[in-house]
Parts: structure tokens; sequence; C-alpha cells
């Protein structure tokens, strides 16, 4: 189990986000954002220093080759499913999730080059081209988008749509995938 790993929930956004301390997988979804988004920063941070500090380049290796891909699930097979599943026409959220799981497929190609960028800048004879800064760059603009539309519309809708039993559900698929269930 990775319990001994995980940071404290709410927080500094610095630290993974820990699933137990939300009662509600909606709102450590949200929380997850806000790290991303600080993910981010640091990759913006990243794309512009001469030098980019290894102790920048780990953290972000770290969230990509952790928590971006537990996120991604947690989204893909656990809450866009329940969304086409619970939204009424009205709601016309098929689109969205489909564009969404689109960019999600993108985004994994994308990762895979940011993570050999930022693997290179961890030997001291890396300097970032302008190409990898482009890469990196646009690593944090599909990002950012996928973000406002998750915040925007994803997110609220499932508040308002959700039931008790999906919202314990989902969060029990979340704490298992991260180990702090075992699974069944």
């Amino acid at each position: 189990m990775r319990r001994g790993t995980r940071g404290s929930g709410r927080g500094d956004c610095l630290s993974p986000c820990n699933p137990a301390s939300f009662d509600n997988p909606l709102d450590f979804i949200a929380e997850e954002h806000l790290r991303e988004r600080q993910i981010c920063a640091q990759i913006e941070h990243i794309a512009s220093d001469e030098r980019p500090a290894s102790f920048d380049v780990e953290h972000v290796l770290s969230f990509l080759d952790s928590e971006y891909g537990d996120h991604m699930r947690d989204e893909t097979q656990e809450l866009f499913p329940l969304l086409l599943e619970r939204c009424e026409p009205e709601d016309d959220i098929g689109h969205v999730v489909e564009r969404l799981n689109v960019d999600y497929a993108g985004a994994g190609k994308l990762v895979a080059r940011v993570s050999r960028i930022l693997r290179a800048c961890l030997t001291r004879t890396y300097d970032l081209s302008r190409t990898d800064r482009k890469v990196l760059l646009s690593f944090v603009a599909h990002a950012r988008r996928h973000l406002i539309v998750e915040n925007a519309i994803v997110l609220p809708l499932a508040r308002a749509r959700l039931s008790g039993e999906d919202l314990a559900a989902f969060r029990l698929h979340i704490l298992r995938r991260r180990g702090f269930v075992p699974h069944e």
C-alpha cells in the first residue's frame, strides 16, 4: 500500500492529495485540479529557466509518473461514465465527455514527450532547446484548457447529478487505485 507516501490532503498543492481525507470524491478531484495548476506553473518556470532546478524537475516528474495517470483514470473510468449515466438530456454532457476523453488520449502522448524532456534536464549537460520549451508550454496550455472545462462544466454537473451511492462508489475506487483500500 502507498499510504505512507501521500500528503495530508488539503494544503499547499505541493504535496500529493490524500483522498482518504475527503468525504466527497468531487472535493478530492477539485483539490487535485488545484495541484495540477501548481504543476503547470512549475513547468512554466522550468521552461523559462536556463538551468532548471533538479528539485522542480523531479517534483513535476513525480506528478506525471504517478498522480497524473491516477487522476486521468479517476475521471475516464469512473467520473465520466457516471456522468453519462446520471445526467439529463438537457445537460448535453455527452459531447463534453467525448472531447475530454479525446483530450486525455492526446495528453498521453504529450506527457510522454514532457517526461522525456524533463528526464534529460536531470543530466547536468542538457540544455532545453526552443522545441523543448514549446513542448512544455504546449502541455501547460493543454492542461489548463482541460481544467477549465472540468471545473466549469463537469464538476458542477457531477455535484448536481451524482447520488450519495455514486459518490461513495467513486470514492472507494479512488482509494483502491491509490492503495488505501485493498482490491477485492
